[in-house]
C-alpha cells in the first residue's frame, strides 16, 4: 500500500492557522494528513475528535473556527462542509504548486548531472 503524502508549506507559520489554539492546529493538521488527493475528508465531528485526539468540544470549536470566513486571507476559509465530511479549501491548488516545485527540482538535478558529464575529459585513447 502506498502512503498518502501531504506537503505543508512553511508559510503556515505566519498564517492565521498558527495563531489559533493548539487543539485547533492539531485538528487542522489531522485534516491535512487525512485528506484524499482532492482534499476531501470523510468524517463526522466525533470522528474528527477521535482522530485528532481532542475533546468533542475542542473539535467542534476547531471546525467552527476553520470554517469561518477570514477577511484577510484568500481563500477566505480553510474548511467547507461536504457530503458526509469536509473539504479542505485550496488543497488541489497546493498540490499543483508542489508538483511544479518537484518538477523544477528534477530539472535542476538533471541539468547538474548533464553539466558534470560535459565537464569530464573525453578519453579517446584506444588501447592497442
Amino acid at each position: 500500500m502506498r502512503h498518502q503524502y501531504t506537503p505543508i508549506f512553511s508559510d503556515v507559520l505566519t498564517s492565521r492557522i498558527w495563531a489559533m489554539a493548539p487543539s485547533t492546529r492539531v485538528v487542522w493538521m489531522w485534516f491535512q494528513l487525512k485528506a484524499d488527493p482532492d482534499g476531501y475528508v470523510c468524517a463526522s465531528t466525533a470522528g474528527v475528535a477521535i482522530g485528532a485526539n481532542v475533546t468533542l468540544e475542542a473539535a467542534l470549536s476547531a471546525i467552527e473556527e476553520l470554517t469561518e470566513a477570514d477577511p484577510d486571507a484568500e481563500p477566505v476559509q480553510v474548511l467547507e462542509k461536504a457530503p458526509r465530511g469536509w473539504r479542505i479549501v485550496g488543497f488541489k491548488e497546493q498540490a499543483e504548486l508542489v508538483a511544479v516545485e518537484r518538477q523544477r527540482a528534477r530539472n535542476r538535478r538533471y541539468m547538474a548531472a548533464y553539466r558534470a558529464k560535459l565537464s569530464e575529459p573525453a578519453n579517446d585513447i584506444k588501447k592497442a
